[in-house]
């Protein structure tokens, strides 16, 4: 009998359809795939001689619009619940469309602040994509068009994407603005940002320094007269849409006495700092901000920075983390910088305490403006500290997440990301060593597609996830098989419990494993 099992989630890692059925996993190169085209010997081994099946990660599978692109937050979620749990922005898109402003006690006290008021703004925040990953332009202007409908004058923040999109989609939806401004003479751009400053999640706080700057006073950065046309020069220079450098409307002064803010994204780890700031400034500076609204779900562990939310998420407490605390099964969850909240906060359905013998190691991801510059980021240092943790025997269940196909994948470099491929096969193979020799059963898997589809037909760089399967297979020393018909991740859950010989959660999606 095993000492326990580990749970290893190479995000970003999906199965193209040219591969699906294939034996080795890559024996076509595909100039779309680093995976086809990286020197991947031990994952090619694994899956020539291990048991393993495919799972879907998109979609109603992960509890998003069908044909939506899977995430990691949902993706986590999803493994952690068991189950296909309503997502956040689906709620949204119900809120927005069955007429929740109306009924909202939130939106009837900030119309009641701002209607017919001349002197103070509503700032509504946004992502400029409708890659419904963390939010979506069309709810930023149906919450734009209903408050000036109110007679509130709303100003708009526009976060542009180019990871979660195409890198020059910017150019497209903005459009959309415009026709929205053309139809109300109460909404306005005031700033345009891209992600990689207004959405950092991993403490690289003058980045989020610097779009503040633009957001809050409208002083000390770049300015426009047409945020089109600001587009359009920094896609002459090279800089495209997640790069675009804060800059402000000449005619905005930034945010006033009076005003609100509301942030439509609904992802929270890439608005928590942006939060804090907001808040952290207001009160150093002694400006009174109305209403601070945020549509992410906010956590209970009072860090909301005086935001308040309309939405709220659907409450989940029977995780695989709760079912480990109840059979006093000691659990570690390790990962760097960048997926960390997701092997914790995430897997646990939005809990931010640990569970009772839940350890948590996180790994500082390394400080590089983009991860093709250094596309190992911290995956030895993190097979290291797994390693040592292993050989001491003290866990039941590990979850660990590499996120390099994932985050070097969102560059959009192809020979780092090759890298990235070769780096995570080495560390699997000393991590599958390790796990072998101190009696670890293993399931690899992943949380959404991504690195296999680098290219778009066209041969346009792609950054975005894809919609493929990922894989899940087995190592370890049991004659398994896997059933192979329609699996999600919300399948992962009860196959980790059986093979710890835990009874079976009736509340979860049945395992993978064929009786």
């Amino acid at each position: 009998m095993s000492k326990g099992v580990v749970l290893c989630i190479l995000d970003g890692f999906g199965i193209s359809h040219k591969h699906r059925l294939s034996l080795p996993l890559f024996p076509i190169q595909e100039k779309c795939n680093p995976l086809s085209i990286a020197k991947v010997p031990y994952l090619n081994h694994l899956f020539s001689t291990r048991e393993y099946t495919l799972l879907h990660a998109s979609g109603e599978h992960v509890g998003v619009q069908q044909g939506v692109m899977g995430n990691s937050e949902v993706g986590h979620t999803t493994i952690g619940a068991g189950n296909v749990v309503k997502q956040v922005g689906v709620r949204v898109e119900e809120f927005i469309s069955q007429d929740g402003m109306n009924s909202s006690a939130i939106f009837t006290q900030l119309k009641a602040k701002h209607m017919h008021n001349s002197i103070t703004d509503c700032h509504v925040i946004g992502i400029l994509s409708d890659a419904k990953v963390h939010g979506s332009i069309y709810h930023t202007l149906a919450i734009a068009e209903y408050l000036a409908k109110n007679q509130c004058n709303v100003v708009l923040h526009l976060v542009t994407d180019g990871r979660d999109s195409k890198r020059d989609e910017g150019l497209k939806m903005i459009k959309f603005v415009y026709i929205l401004c053309s139809k109300f003479n109460n909404i306005r751009i005031g700033t345009l940002a891209g992600r990689y400053y207004a959405m950092d999640r991993d403490n690289r706080w003058n980045r989020t320094e610097q779009y503040c700057k633009a957001l809050l006073y409208g002083k000390q950065c770049e300015s426009f007269d047409s945020a089109m046309r600001k587009l359009e020069e920094s896609y002459e220079v090279g800089i495209t849409d997640e790069f675009v450098v804060p800059c402000a409307n000449v005619n905005y002064n930034g945010v006033k006495n009076g005003d609100s803010i509301i942030i439509t994204n609904y992802r929270i780890d890439r608005i928590r700092q942006l939060m804090q700031l907001i808040s952290e400034r207001h009160i150093a500076e002694n400006i009174d901000i109305n209403m601070k609204i945020c549509f992410a779900p906010l956590s209970a562990d009072g860090k909301n920075f005086d935001f308040i939310t309309p939405i709220n998420r659907e409450s989940v407490t029977n995780t695989i983390g709760h079912i480990m605390q109840e059979h006093k099964i000691p659990q570690l969850r390790i990962s760097e910088t960048e997926k960390y909240a997701h092997v914790t906060y995430f897997l646990n359905c939005g809990r931010e305490t640990p569970y009772a013998l839940e350890e948590r190691i996180l790994i500082p991801s390394p400080k590089v403006p983009t991860y093709d510059l250094k596309p190992e980021m911290s995956a030895y240092e993190v097979t290291r500290v797994l390693s040592d943790s292993l050989m001491r025997g003290e866990y039941g269940f590990v979850c660990v997440n590499y996120p390099n196909l994932d985050m070097v994948g969102h560059t959009g470099n192809f020979q780092a990301a090759v890298r990235a491929c070769e780096v995570i096969d080495h560390c699997l193979r000393e991590l599958v060593d390790v796990c072998t020799r101190n009696e670890y059963e293993m399931l690899v898997c992943s949380d959404h597609g991504n690195i296999e589809e680098m290219l778009f037909s066209n041969e346009e760089i792609n950054t975005q996830h894809t919609t493929n399967v990922v894989p899940l297979c087995y190592v370890g020393n049991r004659a398994i098989t896997f059933k192979k018909q329609e699996l999600g991740l919300a399948n992962i859950a009860n196959t980790v419990l059986e093979l710890l010989h835990l009874p079976s959660e009736l509340r979860m999606r049945e395992s993978c494993i064929r009786k």
